[in-house]
């Protein structure tokens, strides 16, 4: 960093998304604990802080965390997105899709939250909404390997091998 750039609470978040994203998880959960005793209305760092619980297996406090943040900003399809896999984790099925819905709602075509919303069908035995899904997600991005896995995967579950292949 420059060392007339001032440190503001973006740079610092920033810095915290960078060892968050390195593995370096206690020292990101430090700088986000410190931005929200700062400002208890970051919900970056409310969210961010979330997903640390999250990665940590700890997801009845990664479902409050996330919570925190979509209650000061509710329009962030990622929020939504994130608390859905928290839920699922959970066990909340229905919860969990009523998130990745209104992530959709607020980013459309984001082939991830399909390919999750997917997840959480078949876990429940909903093949055809699951498929559907997948559908979208492979549609948003024909890339996307695990869309096509998942995919197949359930196809298999419901005995149609030659799709599936």
């Amino acid at each position: 960093m420059l060392e007339n750039q001032a440190v503001t609470p973006r740079t610092r978040l920033n810095e915290a998304v960078a060892l968050h994203q390195q593995g370096h998880l206690a020292q990101a959960k430090a700088i986000y604990t410190s931005l929200l005793k700062e400002d208890d209305a970051n919900c970056d760092a409310w969210h961010l802080l979330g997903m640390v619980a999250y990665q940590e297996r700890n997801f009845l406090l990664a479902s409050d965390l996330i919570q925190k943040a979509i209650a000061i900003n509710p329009n962030m399809a990622g929020y939504h997105s994130n608390l859905g896999l928290v839920l699922r984790e959970l066990g909340q099925f229905e919860a969990a899709l009523a998130n990745f819905q209104k992530s959709l709602s607020i980013r459309p075509g984001v082939a991830e939250t399909y390919n999750n919303q997917g997840n959480v069908y078949a876990a429940t035995q909903r093949y055809k909404e699951a498929i559907e899904s997948f559908d979208l997600a492979i549609r948003s991005n024909p890339d996307f390997a695990s869309a096509h896995y998942n995919r197949g995967n359930t196809l298999l579950r419901i005995k149609k091998l030659s799709a599936a292949i």
